[in-house]
């Protein structure tokens, strides 16, 4: 959860918010929406996330699709190949996403999300 505490208003110290990236799209011609600054505190509950996420992986046994960039930049490649090692389904898939940085499904890569995804949920729809 984050604090709005009207004391931290306005104030632009490194101890409350942190600047965002710009941008993590390839397409130089799409805009991303996103906020120009992130709360610290938005950074601390991720953390305790990706702990939680990695402990409760090993419970995932349901077929698992992974779409991941291997040019993010902002979560490691590397993280597709972990959570694919992770998950405990006995039918995992990871694709990967070539053409595309960090905001995929609005990046040059998004009809490959659309076929992707479509593909995977006809050929579990048939078992």
């Amino acid at each position: 959860m984050v604090e709005d505490r009207a004391s931290d208003r306005g104030r632009d110290d490194a101890s409350t918010k942190i600047v965002a990236p710009s941008s993590d799209i390839k397409d130089p011609g799409i805009k991303e929406l996103a906020y120009s600054e992130v709360p610290v505190a938005c950074f601390k509950e991720l953390y305790a996330l990706v702990g939680v996420t990695r402990d409760l992986s090993a419970r995932i046994r349901c077929p698992t699709l992974i779409l991941q960039s291997p040019d993010d930049h902002v979560v490691k490649p590397s993280n597709g190949r972990l959570i694919a090692s992770l998950v405990a389904g006995n039918r995992v898939e990871l694709v990967w996403l070539n053409n595309s940085y960090h905001v995929a499904t609005i990046d040059f890569d998004k009809d490959v999300i659309v076929s992707e995804v479509h593909r995977f949920l006809k050929s579990i729809a048939k078992t």
